[in-house]
């Protein structure tokens, strides 16, 4: 019995390109399921994925609509002057990367059109079931708004949906950024952009890779093209393995199966999946030459750098490391199924056209709001928390609640606290109102005060969350963690706060799947999970396991740890029993084990299921 197990990157695609009556143009990417000639063979449909290859803007449903606002604050201190003083602004909007289903449908058809009848390999329809057409498999979304960094300073980068579903983003803004946005969207061109790094898991064909070379020679290579603040992110380790690679320093052979339709165009294929090449040298360097960067630089980092198979953070070279391991000999002949890395981005257009064609539509998007100066220290606190949902297989994070506090100076020096608590179904920000004070106006103020700057203290109060089933594991070391601790919390002269679960210190490695088929339902694997490091009290952490079956072998596996720990950097290691049940009286059953496997960050995994050892003559 065949079943549909993900789409295969052979041959770059089929792609279409569609045009809505209002103008709008939408590509369309194709991908076919790696068993679509067997499950036409059992009389089923073929598959056929889509991916998106941008982002835009998404629409309310019932009327067609943006989801976009953007309002500019102007202050009149002056009541005879019609001039106002911009102040700032607000902006949100939200993102989507699916089409409509209208798009959808016309792109289908073009499919259907071309290989209809077709014997071409995977992606032939020849049989009288429908096709069916699925979204592709997405495993992780990074998000981010080009340029961030150093204009907009919006919320809503991070982790991305990943079911082609909207992201949302919002900000407070300076002047100058507000009157930037609001003359570039009534302008020529959109000012945002948003980036999203898509990881798709894929399938290989038949493939022999073998990689080769002296740890020695590749040490000292990595040792001078050091990056940047001592350590290497994906870009700065692909660049310099690229560089190996010529140089001789490594040696990268990789070899389809030559029995196999088209070899030889496969071959150049093969070589374009950089991912999966870079992904089987890191799994050996991290065990060499290499050891995870300091949990600050990878916080820094996160949601800008891309990663080998799914795990942000950095790299930095061993200071010490054993050089009788001299020599890099990998070796490989798998099906493989991997984490592709896809990146697309996009402006966000559409809004210029709409109010240039209909003047009054503008009033939807754009609004001026002309206030009073008044001498507020401008705070906005939101949590940023998927509560828990015990009604839906205990989904969201543990969280209880948060509670924040807001400390100001009064006139004797002493910090007066202003309380807020965030529970779910309660309010979704906090503006509180603090009245800027001088700073002759504060007698004996706090070390390093200024007016303009504020204490804040954010505290989660975690849960323990019952596991839904074997498969989604949530782990609560602390509960009560301190994100701004000491007495008098964190002096900043920021304005927008977020309260996170992620602050916390996590372990979050999901989705979890299987590497491989689970060939019929006498057979069973068993992974064992460890987080590296102690808990809060020294403790070691405990195993955790999972059991696939024949009946789970597609269900997708969770593990989260929320440690208390602010400095945690996310470590740890599984290991794979593979059983097969004995038949009473017939056959008894045989079972092997593989050794420990080390993994550094956070995101998706890919299970690596060892081989049976051969049985000795």
């Amino acid at each position: 019995m065949t079943d549909a197990i993900g789409p295969i990157f052979s041959g770059g695609g089929f792609e279409t390109i569609e045009l809505t009556e209002n103008g709008e143009g939408y590509t369309i990417l194709y991908l076919p399921d790696k068993n679509n000639q067997k499950l036409q063979q059992e009389g089923k449909p073929p598959v056929y994925y889509w991916v998106s290859s941008q982002v835009r803007l998404a629409r309310h449903a019932e009327n067609g609509d943006f989801k976009f606002s953007l309002t500019h604050y102007s202050g009149d201190p002056n009541p005879t002057d019609n001039e106002g003083i911009g102040v700032g602004g607000m902006i949100s909007f939200t993102t989507t990367i699916a089409y409509p289903p209208s798009v959808l449908k016309g792109s289908q058809e073009k499919l259907l059109e071309r290989f209809k009848g077709s014997d071409k390999q995977y992606w032939g329809w020849t049989t009288s079931a429908t096709p069916e057409f699925r979204i592709v498999p997405i495993t992780s979304n990074a998000t981010s708004i080009l340029g961030n960094e150093n204009g907009w300073r919006l919320d809503g980068e991070g982790p991305g949906n990943v079911t082609g579903g909207e992201n949302a983003f919002f900000g407070m803004l300076d002047a100058l950024h507000s009157e930037l946005l609001w003359s570039g969207f009534h302008g020529g061109t959109s000012p945002i952009a948003i980036q999203q790094i898509l990881q798709i898991p894929v399938w290989t064909e038949k493939l022999n890779l073998k990689i080769t070379g002296k740890w020695s020679r590749i040490y000292n290579h990595f040792s001078t093209h050091l990056s940047a603040g001592g350590w290497y992110w994906s870009v700065d380790i692909q660049r310099v393995f690229n560089d190996l690679r010529v140089s001789g320093g490594i040696k990268v052979e990789l070899q389809v199966d030559g029995t196999m339709p088209g070899a030889d165009e496969m071959q150049k294929l093969m070589e374009q999946h950089q991912e999966l090449i870079l992904k089987q040298f890191m799994d050996q360097a991290s065990k060499i030459i290499f050891e995870p960067a300091p949990p600050k630089a990878e916080s820094a980092k996160a949601t800008r750098g891309r990663n080998f198979w799914g795990f942000g953070g950095g790299f930095a070279l061993k200071q010490v490391w054993d050089q009788t391991q001299v020599d890099l000999d990998y070796e490989e002949t798998i099906e493989f199924r991997y984490n592709k890395e896809f990146p697309i981005s996009s402006s966000l257009e559409g809004l210029r056209t709409i109010i240039q064609t209909n003047p009054d539509e503008e009033k939807k998007y754009f609004i001026r709001n002309y206030l009073d100066l008044v001498k507020l220290v401008p705070i906005i606190v939101k949590p940023v928390i998927n509560w828990p949902q015990p009604e839906n297989h205990f989904a969201g994070e543990p969280v209880a609640f948060a509670s924040v506090q807001i400390g100001y100076p009064m006139e004797e020096g002493s910090i007066h606290w202003e309380p807020q608590v965030f529970e779910k179904g309660g309010s979704t920000s906090w503006e509180p109102q603090i009245v800027r004070k001088r700073k002759t106006d504060v007698l004996n103020p706090p070390q390093n005060w200024e007016p303009d700057k504020i204490f804040i203290k954010r505290k989660l109060h975690l849960v323990e969350s019952p596991s839904a089933d074997e498969f989604q594991m949530i782990f609560v070391e602390k509960n009560d963690v301190d994100l701004d601790p000491g007495d008098q919390g964190t002096l900043t002269n920021e304005q927008t706060f977020d309260v996170r679960a992620d602050h916390v210190g996590m372990l979050e490695v999901g989705p979890i799947v299987l590497g491989v088929e689970i060939p019929g339902p006498t057979w069973m694997i068993e992974v064992e999970f460890q987080a590296l490091g102690n808990t809060h009290d020294g403790n070691e952490r405990p195993v955790t396991k999972m059991m696939w079956k024949y009946e789970s072998k597609d269900q997708t596996g969770y593990w989260k740890i929320y440690t208390g720990q602010l400095d945690y950097k996310p470590e740890f290691k599984y290991r794979v029993r593979v059983i097969e049940k004995g038949v009473l009286g017939e056959a008894s059953g045989s079972e092997w084990q593989g050794e420990w496997e080390r993994c550094v960050g956070n995101g998706p995994l890919v299970i690596k299921v060892p081989n049976r050892l051969p049985i000795p003559v």
